[in-house]
């Protein structure tokens, strides 16, 4: 099994480019074990910054949205921080990849959602930004 953990090196913040180099190559069939975190921007941390993991805390202050200092996209960026890519051995422009999902575990016990005015399904029905954070009880598999 490969590892990928979320360290700055390994992790994008805010968009999808073909040129960012890879962080591991795979063949097909192989198992990868990808650590991840939350998509949030620094206000988006819980207020107890007791809870934030300080691997999260340091890949915060590395990253800088929309690029590593040496590229910045052009346009907007999302709030995503992204693990990889991971290259696959043999896979060409247009070949459709089967990525199957083994398990998902919180790596963190809280979380949080917003509502972003003006965007969404209802966008006229949320206009004003709100965000709550949530704690996550792994033994129940709740966020209250």
């Amino acid at each position: 099994m490969i590892e990928v953990k979320a360290t700055p090196e390994n992790l994008f913040w805010g968009y999808f480019d073909a040129d960012t180099p890879p962080v591991a190559e795979i063949n097909s069939g192989e198992t990868v074990m990808l650590h991840t975190l939350t998509a949030c921007f620094p206000e988006d941390l819980p207020p107890d910054s007791s809870l934030v993991t300080d691997d999260h805390k340091a890949a915060m202050e590395a990253l800088t949205p929309g690029g590593d200092g040496s590229k910045v996209v052009a346009g907007p960026v999302g709030p995503h921080v992204m693990t990889g890519p991971i290259y696959v051995n043999g896979a060409e422009p247009g070949d459709t990849l089967q990525v199957d999902i083994l398990e998902a575990e919180p790596r963190q016990d809280w979380g949080f959602a917003a509502i972003l005015p003006m965007l969404g399904t209802l966008p006229e029905e949320f206009t004003d930004y709100e965000r709550i954070h949530l704690m996550i009880d792994r033994v129940k598999g709740v966020a209250t």
